[in-house]
């Protein structure tokens, strides 16, 4: 029989299946480990504790704008200023996938770091997806600004690092690409482990698209650690009564128990939690498999959530 890994927090659990019963496993193409020198002065990062890491344990420095006049450039109709110093920092973050931006890698990074969202976001005609356009005028941006980057996937001990525009394209090629078809009886999926599943809140991206997997009436077994808590004020006031979900956490429970998918968990949080959430609460990832498998013949593996392209054409 069988033993299929999954990562949990910093570690990979696993579970027993006949291979009779495992339709197909779903992960990222494996990338380089992090080089020890990134050639950069300083660093714009997401964020995560992760980043601060990589980043810092390299000798590298927050980026801050001086009061060094912008360079200014017009690129497809709009004026961008880059800081100066730019040219030698690096871009550094998690690889995530996600309903509102398609994927987290450098350009969302360089778009926050200089006020650029509305413009990349207007370019972006496919949810889920990096359009043509916006491909397009990431690359371009990314190119014109001169910054390298190092997009990571999980822990940070896979990674692509280069130049920013080169990386964007390279992410790309190593992300799963999965056609939609709610066809499936039942899915076993981990958010991706750390920082994907840091938090509850983190988790809800790979818990939605894994989601759009399964058949309505099917089952969904998920493992996200957070340890972090929920990472969500807004949740938890929906879970006392006291408030609706958020934006997030509300799509996540329309394309699950809205559907009448059986949401079997395992997570660090407290079983009430999950149970005010409509999700069945469980110790142990096998646990879970048993119980799903228990009525479904085949199950799909997604072994990190966070990180896969669902195709909705």
């Amino acid at each position: 029989m069988p033993e299929i890994w999954l990562p949990y927090l910093d570690v990979n659990v696993s579970f027993k299946v006949n291979s009779s019963q495992i339709e197909q496993v779903f992960e990222a193409v494996a990338a380089d480990a992090p080089p020890q020198s990134l050639d950069a002065e300083t660093y714009i990062g997401d964020g995560s504790l992760v980043t601060k890491t990589i980043a810092e344990s390299r000798g590298l420095k927050a980026f801050e704008q001086g009061n060094v006049a912008p360079r200014e450039s017009v690129i497809d109709g709009e004026l961008i200023r880059f800081p100066a110093g730019l040219e030698k920092a690096i871009l550094v973050c998690g690889v995530r996938v996600d309903q509102y931006f398609g994927f987290t890698g450098p350009h969302w990074l360089l778009a926050k770091a200089l006020n650029l969202e509305d413009a990349f976001l207007k370019r972006s005609s496919l949810p889920w997806n990096l359009s043509e356009e916006l491909e397009w005028f990431s690359k371009r941006v990314l190119e014109e600004s001169g910054t390298k980057a190092l997009c990571y996937f999980g822990n940070g001990s896979r990674a692509v690092f280069g130049k920013a525009h080169e990386v964007l394209s390279g992410i790309k090629g190593l992300l799963p690409r999965i056609r939609l078809a709610r066809g499936k009886e039942a899915v076993i999926a981990s958010a991706g482990g750390m920082p994907y599943d840091e938090t509850f809140y983190n988790s809800l991206f790979g818990l939605y698209q894994s989601s759009l997997m399964v058949s309505d009436g099917g089952t969904l077994v998920y493992i996200s650690g957070s340890k972090g808590g929920f990472g969500d004020d807004d949740a938890l006031r929906y879970i006392s009564g006291k408030a609706k979900p958020g934006a997030l956490l509300d799509v996540v429970l329309r394309s699950t128990t809205g559907r009448g998918v059986s949401v079997y968990i395992v997570s660090g949080l407290p079983f009430s939690y999950m149970r005010s959430l409509g999700f069945l609460p469980f110790t142990t990832l096998q646990a879970a498999v048993d119980k799903a498998l228990a009525s479904a013949q085949k199950a799909t593996v997604i072994k990190e959530a966070s990180t896969i392209f669902v195709d909705k054409r």
